[in-house]
């Protein structure tokens, strides 16, 4: 009964209590991950934020080791649609699963050795534009498919931090390619690095 309430637990959550925006931001020596475990011997579940140096050191602890994941990270926030920050925190072995494919959309794995990274792009950054193409509503999917049409094209984005783009939607400013915050990059192409 207690699995089935757990499974039932991690596929429920209420509107109010989606996630709407990152608080803590991804730093490019960072990583997101999911610790399983058990407090005060109830399941529990964090997702903590913490430096590739840490990741050894935590997998060195083992199954079945007592930790305070706070000596390996930072426990993960998001603001949610009440505007409360909330800890992505919870019991059960499993988050909600809206939880986890926010988390994926928001919090990607980010090599040194990728193309996005070289260019400069951070994993919390919104794309706005991709070659000239407002896209800021469209799906995983879609834009996926974008880059797969457009693969041997030159590619132009347009991307913010997540705090200016609530600054904007929030005063109803429009974001495009002429303001003057608009900051010209370097094209990156995508040869091989010694790094």
């Amino acid at each position: 009964m207690a699995k089935f309430y757990d499974k039932l637990q991690s596929l429920l959550m209420s509107y109010e209590d989606w996630p709407k925006a990152t608080i803590i931001e991804q730093k490019s020596d960072e990583v997101l991950f999911l610790i399983r475990g058990k407090d005060t011997g109830r399941a529990a579940w964090h997702y903590i934020i913490f430096s590739h140096h840490n990741l050894a050191n935590l997998k060195a602890k083992g199954k079945g080791s007592n930790i305070d994941i706070t000596d390996f990270g930072r426990i993960l926030q998001y603001r949610n649609n009440r505007d409360q920050i909330k800890p992505a925190s919870g019991w059960g072995t499993n988050p909600p699963r809206i939880l986890q494919n926010w988390l994926d959309v928001y919090y990607v794995e980010d090599l040194p050795s990728s193309l996005a990274r070289r260019a400069g792009l951070k994993s919390y950054d919104r794309i706005i534009f991709l070659n000239g193409v407002n896209i800021e509503n469209d799906s995983q999917t879609q834009f996926n498919h974008r880059f797969d049409i457009d693969r041997h094209l030159p590619v132009e984005m347009l991307v913010c931090n997540p705090a200016t783009y609530e600054h904007y939607k929030a005063n109803q400013k429009i974001v495009h390619f002429d303001l003057p915050t608009i900051q010209r990059l370097k094209p990156i192409y995508a040869t091989s690095s010694n790094k």
